[in-house]
């Protein structure tokens, strides 16, 4: 009998680990956008031309907002899903740039990715952001970042970092 307690708490507890869902500056990637609104952080919202119900929504402020405050937050959803968070902010000296790109390992592990090279193929292929596999980002930094069905990618570039989260599932909005 305990035996077989023990074993369904293993998988119980394997299964609550393979959980995907991240938390980033406070919102849960694949979160209910309805959520955002009731809580009155949603400033702006323009629908994107798509195949699926796509928005994107400037938000006034967020729970948590590592970007610090006078970044730009603003969220991607599909269907009234959240597949996208992400931030932009003035950074002169790059201060942000590291500091948001230790708050993506934090989340997802090392990098698969830099401006210089590509640690893992694999992960790499999976990733929605095209310019990482050709090597033709425009910013002069970044990192890039995924984990399960997560990925981020942090730039710099003429003075101002760009961070951003997704789900895979934005990939079926493009």
């Amino acid at each position: 009998m305990m035996k077989k307690f023990f074993s369904a708490m293993i998988c119980c507890l394997f299964l609550i680990g393979c959980d995907s869902s991240v938390e980033v500056f406070g919102i849960t990637l694949g979160g209910d956008f309805d959520k955002l609104k009731k809580r009155e952080l949603v400033e702006k919202i323009d629908l994107i031309p798509s195949k699926k119900h796509f928005i994107l929504a400037d938000l006034k402020k967020v729970p948590s907002p590592e970007a610090g405050d006078s970044a730009n937050y603003f969220v991607q959803v599909i269907d009234g899903k959240i597949v996208s968070v992400a931030a932009t902010v003035k950074d002169d000296s790059s201060s942000y740039y590291k500091n948001l790109s230790s708050y993506a390992r934090s989340k997802l592990g090392e990098s698969v990715a830099t401006e210089n090279s590509v640690t893992d193929s694999d992960a790499v292929k999976k990733i929605p952001y095209g310019c990482v596999r050709e090597k033709s980002c425009l910013d002069t930094k970044y990192n890039v970042y995924r984990k399960g069905n997560v990925n981020s990618i942090i730039s710099t570039s003429n003075g101002e970092t760009k961070i951003q989260f997704d789900t895979d599932d934005l990939k079926s909005a493009l």
